[in-house]
């Protein structure tokens, strides 16, 4: 590998001077920013790394799915899979540097989808273009998969993979995408997938705002919607609606282990530094934060809304209240069964009156056992590049894809564990995305090698 590296270390800032272009094109899925455009861009990208057969491919009311393959030494195929699609910005005023620059400050690039997921794209085009270079060909048949609605849970991407299974088909799929663990620094690898269940609740109230002095004759709508939501965890984070856990896999004995073997050391008060957290749950070991991290179901309330919240007073009581909540769905909850359970849940609780309105429903939580090929391949190429064991995790990529085309799945990423993807001053230090890059080619390496 030293020639391949030597390649990738040869071509150093032609490959950052691209990020920074790809980084300044704005994907942004939930808004139906810059898709077309970024499309277009992530196809010339892979055409210049030597994918000839590279094309866009439509999708029924989605973004151009990106997808080309390579021949290799070995029959077998890994199919590489990234998004070019990115997070909204936020609050532009939290960022050191606007959100779609990529300024270089100190070796590190700042801007949206700098670590999630625009680095990890191209580290699977320039890695295979090393072995193009220098030794003519891949060491194993590789598929490049690239999405633009990743960060809205990929609603197009099923119907569109149904359509293409032979074209998709593969004997194993890795994901570049993420950081490093906060708290140990090491290579994070998640074997797993969890589903995903973004809902919106809505409760109405009067059909005109009624001053507060009133309020004895209507029903809050703001209150009742804290109510409804009151019943749907206990203190411990638990979910209290009926038959949530009846389908759950709960995690192994090696899983644990390998947990276990992750955290020896880990430090805490990094990982609040991290965090930007006082502190951590309460009553809870670290192994017991580890363990519902990977394996756990959640129940998140990511925004509320409702009423007058500008400057000063207005004392009115409001019509309406909306709030956003997400499930994480472990192995093997299925979000549209969760949904009926959600919904039977509030009827039963006396709010059969609020609305629910699913966001997304990505499906398909899967698990990966520690012993697959592809599994170790990226253990050891981690080892290989960053000279330590890594952080391996049960579950965290693509459980859309593997809803129908069943296949042993990674998840890991190159970028720092400050990375902070999807929040304010994103980042991907150069010295971290040239070893991704590196790291990739290892994983197509290793893989290789356990094949016959």
């Amino acid at each position: 590998m030293e020639q391949i590296y030597a390649w990738i270390d040869d071509h150093k800032s032609e490959f950052v001077k691209e990020l920074q272009a790809f980084l300044r094109q704005p994907s942004i899925s939930a808004q139906k920013i810059g898709l077309e455009e970024c499309a277009d861009m992530t196809l010339e990208i892979m055409r210049r790394a030597g994918i000839s057969n590279a094309a866009l491919y439509p999708t029924r009311g989605g973004p151009q799915v990106a997808f080309g393959q390579l021949q290799g030494g070995k029959d077998q195929t890994l199919l590489c899979y990234a998004h070019y699609d990115v997070q909204p910005p936020g609050d532009e005023a939290l960022w050191k540097h606007p959100p779609f620059a990529a300024d270089i400050d100190d070796g590190i690039i700042y801007a949206r989808g700098a670590t999630d997921d625009k680095s990890g794209l191209l580290a699977f085009l320039y890695a295979a273009q090393a072995f193009l270079v220098v030794r003519g060909q891949p060491p194993i048949s590789l598929k490049f998969l690239f999405e633009g609605e990743e960060e809205v849970g990929s609603p197009h991407l099923g119907d569109w993979v149904e359509e293409n299974l032979d074209l998709v088909k593969a004997d194993a799929m890795h994901c570049l995408d993420g950081g490093a663990e906060p708290g140990t620094n090491k290579t994070h690898i998640a074997l797993g997938n969890k589903a995903i269940l973004y809902v919106e609740l809505h409760c109405q109230g009067a059909e005109q705002e009624i001053h507060s002095a009133e309020a004895a004759w209507v029903v809050n709508p703001a209150w009742r919607l804290v109510k409804a939501l009151n019943t749907l965890v206990d203190e411990g984070g638990n979910i209290l609606i009926a038959g949530w856990y009846d389908d759950y896999d709960p995690p192994t004995g090696e899983d644990v282990a390998w947990l276990e073997r992750a955290i020896e050391g880990y430090d805490l008060e990094e990982r609040k530094r991290v965090l930007g957290l006082e502190q951590l749950p309460a009553g809870k070991s670290t192994l017991d934060l580890f363990i519902e991290r990977a394996f756990g179901a959640t129940c998140s309330i990511c925004g509320l809304e409702a009423g007058y919240t500008g400057k000063g007073g207005k004392t009115s009581v409001p019509t309406h209240a909306m709030c956003k909540v997400d499930f994480r769905c472990p192995p093997y909850l299925d979000p549209l069964k969760q949904l009926d359970k959600l919904k039977a849940h509030l009827q039963a609780k006396g709010f059969g009156d609020i609305e629910v309105k699913v966001l997304t429903a990505r499906r398909n939580p899967f698990r990966t056992p520690v012993d697959a090929d592809i599994a170790q391949a990226v253990i050891d190429a981690a080892q290989k590049v960053y000279g330590e064991v890594p952080f391996v995790q049960g579950v965290t990529a693509e459980g859309t894809i593997l809803a129908h085309i069943p296949m042993p799945t990674v998840l890991t990423g190159f970028g720092p564990a400050d990375a902070n993807l999807h929040g304010p001053n994103e980042n991907m230090p150069v010295d971290h995305f040239i070893a991704g890059i590196k790291y990739a080619a290892t994983i197509m390496e290793e893989y290789a090698r356990r094949m016959k």
